[in-house]
């Protein structure tokens, strides 16, 4: 598991929608901006409840 960094919502907004667009794979999205899985799948359910 990859350990998470520090982000700003500029990067989460571009991290959310690269995972949305690849079929919500939120390891390969993790992997690809060296953040932790839990942390995308986290971002990506608080953008569909709430946008950005």
């Amino acid at each position: 598991m990859t350990r998470g960094r520090k982000t700003t919502l500029a990067e989460r907004v571009e991290i959310v929608k690269y995972c949305i667009n690849h079929e919500l794979d939120y390891t390969q999205t993790a992997e690809q901006f060296q953040v932790s899985s839990t942390q995308v799948y986290t971002w990506v359910k608080k953008f569909n409840q709430r946008g950005v």
